[in-house]
């Protein structure tokens, strides 16, 4: 059904009782909802229907929501494209949906393009620039897989960390909250024959700088 709203259901009542109890099916309700249930009355033994309404009651849906960051190449060079890689995966064993995804990058880093490959009955955003503030919905089991492409400034060097965290909506129960937040520390190191590095620059055997 819709993620909000009315809903609207029939339920067959089970002989005896006031009120049904053998509803097969499903509604993908929020809180606050009102559910409207048509039933046919079988202990009145008269056909006759009636309408409830209700607040619906907050059904939550268990899921493990799994964040995962890496970056490449390890290390950067100044100057240079550093891809990051982003992965939130449901490992249930509820499906999800309206997952928050969000990724800070070092202040080293600028010109931000991305790009998002879901699993088949997965889904989010597939590409977007500048910033990475998406949402998703998640099957069970499945993924959605960020890769984004930033670069780096020409005239630093040193470490820096990029951090990414997931965020469920109240009606989802993530079942470990310890996984939704990932770190990725990098650094830029200065290479021997990078077009950024000076001609005065004295390079060691390994290939970085040594003065």
């Amino acid at each position: 059904g819709p993620a909000s709203g009315v809903f609207e259901g029939t339920i067959d009542t089970v002989f005896g009782t006031l009120q049904g109890v053998n509803f097969d099916g499903e509604f993908n309700t929020r809180v606050g909802d009102t559910l409207r249930v048509t039933y046919e009355d079988e202990a009145r033994g008269n056909g006759g229907t009636e309408i409830v309404s209700d607040d619906c009651d907050l059904l939550q849906r268990s899921a493990d929501i799994v964040t995962l960051l890496s970056s490449s190449p390890r290390p950067a060079a100044p100057g240079g494209a550093v891809v990051y890689t982003l992965t939130v995966q449901n490992l249930g064993p509820n499906p999800a949906e309206s997952i928050g995804v969000g990724e800070q990058f070092g202040d080293v880093l600028s010109g931000l393009v991305w790009t998002c490959a879901p699993d088949e009955n997965s889904q989010c955003t597939r590409v977007g620039i500048d910033a990475l503030d998406d949402t998703v919905s998640l099957a069970t089991g499945e993924s959605v897989v960020y890769t984004a492409t930033l670069t780096a400034d020409v005239t630093a060097t040193g470490d820096f960390v990029s951090s990414a965290a997931t965020s469920v909506p109240i009606d989802v129960n993530d079942t470990n909250t310890a996984n939704n937040r990932a770190e990725d520390p990098n650094s830029l190191v200065p290479v021997c024959g990078d077009p950024f590095v000076t001609a005065n620059e004295d390079c060691d055997d390994g290939g970085t700088l040594s003065g």
